[in-house]
């Protein structure tokens, strides 16, 4: 946050409180549907970002945020869980393009952090992205059939390069900053 203002720095705290508490058991509160609980939430989050976000249309126009809000709601109507909600909030504040607003897997209940990232979904391996290549720096648990320094081309026919372009937008940084993005999407240490 260096070179940020004190009135800045509130506002996207601020802005990053209301992620966390949009998050928060939707189904407690008194809707319809639980799709109907996450557009709700993404009014609030529209809002504050309006009144608070100090740099909301710093990287996009106005219309391409009204047309990311609109994919976001589309998305949320579609949603059949709070792990597909979560990952339409993620690609909608990663379309703001600022690394510090974002659905925060830190700021989760137990409960809510289990069902979201507790999955049998994990790659059994480390890698570094290099020049779009998935490069494998440590082997987890294949038993040594990946060595580091091997290429993975594909996982499950899906080839490397287009998982980490199906990526990409739902990944945090500032500006056109794809390296940043591109870095946080790298494996390192069994988690």
């Amino acid at each position: 946050m260096i070179g940020m203002s004190p009135t800045s720095i509130r506002k996207c705290c601020a802005i990053g409180l209301a992620i966390v508490v949009l998050l928060l058991e939707p189904a407690a509160r008194a809707v319809a549907t639980a799709a109907d609980g996450y557009i709700a939430d993404a009014l609030v989050l529209r809002e504050t970002y309006a009144a608070l976000h100090p740099g909301l249309l710093r990287y996009q126009t106005q219309a391409q945020l009204d047309a990311s809000y609109a994919h976001l709601v589309n998305e949320l109507a579609r949603a059949g869980s709070r792990r597909e909600a979560f990952l339409a909030f993620t690609e909608y504040t990663a379309s703001v393009r600022c690394g510090h607003s974002y659905p925060s897997f830190y700021n989760q209940t137990d409960a809510i952090a289990s069902e979201l990232f507790a999955g049998r979904d994990r790659l059994p391996f480390g890698f570094r992205w290099i020049d779009g290549r998935m490069i494998v720096t440590e082997d987890f648990a294949t038993g040594g059939t990946l060595r580091p320094g091997d290429e993975v081309l594909a996982i499950d026919g899906t080839p490397a390069r287009s998982i980490l372009a199906r990526l990409l937008p739902y990944t945090r940084a500032d500006g056109a900053n794809d390296a940043k993005r591109i870095d946080q999407l790298q494996v390192r240490g069994a988690k």
